[in-house]
C-alpha cells in the first residue's frame, strides 16, 4: 500500500519519517501542495487557527479553497475548514476520509456551510464525539469526523463515547439520525425519544422572548472608570451622556420574581 504524507513541520515530518520509513513525505503547507493524484483514504488532524492569527498568505489559500469548492461563504474563520474541504476534493469516487477537528463543527455559524458541504458530498457521515478531553494537552474538545463518498447504508451517524480507548471496543453503536442538514449536529447526543421531548416541550412552551427582552451585558474592563454614582453624574453635569446601568447580577439576585400572579 502507497502511503503520502503532507507534513510543514521538519521536526514532526522527521519523526513521520521514521515509522514510514517507506512512504513519500513532503514537507509542505497541504493548503499549497499540489497532490500528484487523488486518493482512497485521507487521514488529517489540521491545525486550529483563527482568522486573526493567519498570515495573509494562509488567510488567501483558504478562501481560494473555499471559492473552488463553490461555498458561498468565502470568509475564513479557522483554517481547519479548508483543510477539510481540500481532503475531500482530493478523494477518489469510492474514497474514505478521517479526521480530527474541533467540536466547532456540530454547532458554530460558521461550520454551518461546512456540515451542508460534508452531507451533500458524501453518501454517509459519522461523527464521534467524547464526554472527556481526548487530547488534553490541547485543552481543545474535538471530535472524530469520517466521510465515505460511498456507502451500502447512507446518512448521517452519531455517537459518544467516554475517551479514545473505547473506540477500540466492538460495543461502541453509531446511530443514524434525520434532520442533519437542518440541526445543529451537538442536539444529536440526545436520543431520537429525547429530542422528540425537547421538541414537544418547545411547541407547548412560549418563548421567553414572549414574556421579557434579553440583551448581552456590557463588558466595559475598567467597571470604576465607566460606572459612575449618580452624584458623579450631577456633579459634572452628565445626564446627556450616561444610561442606567446594573453593574452586577448579584446586586439584584431575588429582585424579580416570576410567580403564578403573574399569569392571572
Amino acid at each position: 500500500m502507497a502511503v503520502d504524507g503532507v507534513e510543514i513541520d521538519c521536526d514532526a515530518l522527521s519523526i513521520a519519517h521514521q515509522s514510514m520509513p517507506s512512504s513519500k513525505l513532503f514537507n509542505e503547507d497541504f493548503l499549497a501542495w499540489d497532490a500528484p493524484h487523488s486518493y482512497d483514504i485521507i487521514l488529517g488532524n489540521p491545525p486550529y487557527i483563527s482568522k486573526t492569527n493567519l498570515a495573509s498568505d494562509q488567510a488567501a489559500a483558504c478562501k481560494k479553497i473555499h471559492v473552488e469548492a463553490g461555498l458561498v461563504n468565502k470568509e475564513i474563520s479557522n483554517i481547519w475548514t479548508a483543510f477539510v474541504v481540500k481532503a475531500a476534493q482530493l478523494l477518489t469516487p469510492h474514497g474514505v476520509m478521517a479526521f480530527v477537528i474541533p467540536t466547532e463543527l456540530l454547532q458554530v455559524k460558521y461550520a454551518q456551510e461546512i456540515r451542508s458541504y460534508l452531507l451533500q458530498s458524501f453518501n454517509r457521515v459519522e461523527i464521534i464525539s467524547f464526554r472527556k478531553l481526548a487530547f488534553e494537552t490541547l485543552e481543545q474538545d474535538t471530535v472524530i469526523l469520517i466521510a465515505h463518498k460511498e456507502a451500502t447504508e447512507e446518512g448521517f451517524y452519531f455517537t459518544e463515547v467516554d475517551s479514545i480507548e473505547e473506540l477500540s471496543s466492538a460495543e461502541v453503536q453509531l446511530t443514524k439520525h434525520e434532520g442533519a442538514e437542518t440541526a445543529k449536529w451537538t442536539s444529536f447526543i440526545l436520543s431520537s425519544e429525547e429530542l422528540g421531548l425537547v421538541k414537544r416541550l418547545t411547541e407547548a412552551c412560549r418563548p421567553i422572548s414572549s414574556y421579557c427582552t434579553s440583551v448581552a451585558g456590557i463588558v466595559t474592563a475598567a467597571n470604576n472608570f465607566f460606572i459612575v454614582s449618580q452624584g458623579t453624574v450631577e456633579q459634572y453635569d452628565l445626564g446627556g451622556y450616561v444610561k442606567p446601568v446594573i453593574q452586577k447580577g448579584m446586586f439584584v439576585n431575588g429582585s424579580v420574581r416570576y410567580t403564578d400572579v403573574n399569569h392571572e
